[in-house]
């Protein structure tokens, strides 16, 4: 099983340039090669074309690290110094960024014309993240995970579909955990490839899927990202 460890990191959009090579500078020497890391991959926001969503320009940073178990998590966070280190305190962000995190179980699905899941080599993102409350969160969940991804599959071009869920775990640190109940991801080779899957009439099933979903208050965010690996066992 993988264990996906994401960071977000927010704030005012004169500091959306610097933020790769801040996390790079000053906070990536203390994740990667550390036990348990199996690799980290780092987001920045593109501006995706989507018939029915618009959710703005999107974090300034997405960080998803991978592990096999959560013990690796929990023991890489308990490290001293981590606690209160580059990523936990404040002053130590860039001025007037914010940082959250999520532990998640990676559920990767197969898509249209595959047999077996496929390693994920594409560039393009879209990462989509739903939040609390629904009225029964085990139900949403499951129909998501049973309904969307098949869906999502026949998308023209697309590549991969990882669903994301939220698991218990032991946080050390002072950082808020998101109150995301399900996080989604289709992968496509560019920009260009996910506006045309975004024009497709899969489109459209999506939309009346997403009409069958159990009921739910919370709010649901979708951004267009580049990944870019930065380190790899």
């Amino acid at each position: 099983m993988t264990i996906a460890w994401f960071l977000t990191f927010n704030g005012p959009e004169d500091k959306r340039p610097e933020m790769a090579t801040w996390f790079s500078d000053n906070a990536l020497a203390a994740i990667k090669g550390q036990p348990g890391v199996s690799k980290v991959d780092v987001f920045t926001a593109e501006r995706g074309s989507d018939p029915f969503n618009d959710d703005g320009a999107g974090p300034l940073l997405m960080v998803q690290t991978d592990f096999e178990n959560v013990t690796d998590l929990e023991q890489l966070l308990a490290t001293p110094g981590m606690g209160a280190g580059f990523l936990f305190h404040p002053d130590k962000l860039p001025t007037g960024c914010k940082v959250v995190q999520g532990a998640y179980q990676v559920i990767d699905q197969v898509v249209d014309g595959q047999t077996e899941v496929q390693p994920r080599t594409a560039a393009l993102s879209y990462a989509v993240r739903y939040y609390r409350p629904a009225e029964n969160e085990k139900e949403f969940t499951d129909f998501y995970v049973a309904h969307h991804p098949k869906v999502e599959a026949k998308f023209p071009g697309i590549k991969n579909i990882y669903c994301y869920l939220p698991i218990p775990w032991e946080n050390p640190t002072a950082t808020a955990i998101e109150d995301c109940m399900i996080g989604n991801e289709v992968v496509f080779e560019s920009l260009d490839d996910f506006n045309a899957a975004m024009k497709s009439d899969v489109r459209l099933l999506m939309r009346d899927d997403f009409a069958k979903f159990p009921n739910f208050s919370g709010p649901h965010t979708h951004y267009a990202m580049l990944r870019k690996q930065v380190f790899t066992v």
